[in-house]
């Protein structure tokens, strides 16, 4: 199925600049759907997805310091989630579907909270909202994916180069081939001083963002806010919850749904967290679900 190339638009907030990719137009009667991608991807990432949606008005952001947005230094991830509710507001959107990824779930829950009367349902992928007790001094340790990845690889001199290198790594191999195709193809910005391709989200931002995974600690008492639809994608448990096994395994806390108002649980347990990168067509058909409800 084939769809144009989305339109690129820089919005101007207050305090930055946000990059978006947008699909369609609004005819001011159905909803728009907003997509947020995870940590260290992009709005292009969800190309695949998008493809399987063709008549939709559709948006994808890139949070800040990701593809095309200002890296600004964040206080908690509470800033991502503002980011995407003053978006919504510059943009004049009234009717939002919001559907997030990882850290794109977080920030999802906070935009909607800011913005009810914008944001009419979420679906949120995988997102990175851990057990209560981590956000009562109880954290899990991330400094080790801190440093490995501000130690990744930061430049290419070609678009295929980081495609060979990382085609065959974890998760990497995870993903549909497309859709890793679109992760480096978009991903990587020319640098003209260093003649390289550069990543798009610098590592050393990228490496700030893990340790801060608990730095909002009022997200379980922001759930019971939503008045909201909220649909919860969830991929295959960890055998314990007090541990950070990697990425193979889903993040969210397994009983999330239970402090949500009107939430609906949907486990995934033959995916990993990468459900989006993973499996395109199933994000597509769950998206598809949640608008026509």
């Amino acid at each position: 199925m084939s769809i144009k190339a989305p339109t690129h638009k820089m919005i101007d907030l207050e305090h930055m600049r946000i990059g978006l990719h947008e699909w369609g137009n609004s005819d001011g009667k159905t909803a728009t759907l907003v997509l947020v991608h995870a940590t260290g991807f992009h709005g292009r990432t969800w190309d695949k997805v998008i493809q399987q949606l063709p008549t939709q008005h559709i948006i994808a952001i890139d949070l800040r310091g990701h593809g095309h947005s200002d890296a600004i230094p964040f206080d908690s991830w509470y800033d991502f989630g503002a980011d995407i509710a003053a978006t919504l507001r510059k943009l004049g959107l009234t009717k939002v579907v919001l559907v997030g990824h990882s850290l794109g779930g977080f920030a999802c829950v906070i935009a909607a909270h800011l913005e009810p009367n914008i944001v009419e349902k979420l679906l949120l992928i995988d997102p990175v909202i851990l057990p209560p007790p981590v956000y009562q001094g109880y954290p899990v340790d991330m400094q080790q994916a801190a440093r490995a990845t501000k130690a990744r690889q930061a430049e290419f001199p070609s678009v295929e180069s980081m495609i060979d290198r990382y085609r065959e790594r974890e998760p990497f191999a995870l993903f549909d081939h497309e859709v890793f195709d679109d992760y480096c193809r978009h991903g990587l910005v020319w640098n003209e001083h260093k003649q390289a391709y550069t990543l798009a989200c610098d590592p050393s931002f990228e490496a700030t963002i893990y340790p801060g995974m608990a730095s909002y600690s009022s997200i379980y008492s922001t759930l019971e806010q939503l008045d909201q639809r909220v649909h919860v994608l969830r991929a295959r448990q960890a055998p314990r919850q007090d541990r950070f096994y990697g990425f193979t395994y889903s993040p969210t806390y397994p009983q999330l749904v239970e402090h949500l108002k009107n939430g609906v649980d949907i486990p995934l347990e033959e995916h990993s967290h990468f459900i989006p990168q993973q499996d395109p067509l199933i994000t597509a058909k769950h998206i598809q679900k949640l608008l026509e409800e």
